[in-house]
């Protein structure tokens, strides 16, 4: 998957990208709307936990996904699922790499 690295999202571990023409087919309604037509990617444990109720699932995790600087054209490689919570958007959760491509 082709991905031009965008700007963080609210979060540490919520970022945005816009998808390349080929990759639109993946956005939905609420990327249009409450992401500015952007995919959503989360990147698990990336972060300080700001989520006390997660700290016994973090617990021995460490995160190895490389973070390439805004405007990149990336690949990322993660599960793509709707997102039952916010405004339903697709994202890609958990990203399990990120890497730079020409």
């Amino acid at each position: 998957m082709r991905k031009r690295w965008v700007r963080e999202y609210k979060s540490g571990k919520h970022r945005r990208c816009d998808t390349d023409p080929q990759f639109q087919n993946f956005l939905n309604a609420g990327n249009i709307s409450a992401e500015g037509g952007n995919l959503v990617l989360e990147i698990v444990c990336k972060f300080p936990l700001t989520q006390p109720d997660a700290k016994t699932a973090r617990q021995g995790f460490t995160d190895q996904v490389s973070l390439p600087a805004v405007g990149s054209h990336v690949r990322i490689i993660g599960t793509l699922v709707p997102d039952t919570f916010h405004a339903q958007w697709i994202e890609i959760h958990p990203v399990v790499s990120i890497a730079v491509i020409p």
